[in-house]
């Protein structure tokens, strides 16, 4: 039987390991179901903050960077799927038409 504490090792793990192919670098790790990595682009030093629910699914992500247009931004997106967080990683400007923003 899988606990739900060992489905949350597996599911860091697996953020960790994308996080690290992708050239981010984390930032603190101190709470149980955030983690916070930086990131810097040509365009701006980006900030995410990727939660997940307890029970091994990627919720949302949170993402902060000076757009070079409209200035200081955050962006929050919700996520149905772990690949999801991927493509924000690789690029973390991607419109989808999901989420919002705020200055």
């Amino acid at each position: 039987m899988i606990l739900f504490k060992d489905i949350d090792k597996v599911i860091r793990h697996e953020i960790l390991s994308m996080i690290k192919t992708h050239g981010w670098k984390l930032v603190l790790k101190e709470y149980p179901y955030m983690i916070r990595v930086r990131k810097g682009f040509e365009y701006s030093l980006v900030t995410m903050n990727i939660y997940w629910n307890g029970k091994g699914q990627v919720k949302k992500i949170s993402t902060h960077l000076d757009h070079p247009k409209k200035g200081k931004r955050q962006m929050y997106r919700t996520l149905e799927k772990l690949s999801e967080l991927e493509q924000y990683l690789i690029n973390p400007r991607k419109h989808t038409n999901k989420g919002y923003s705020k200055k």
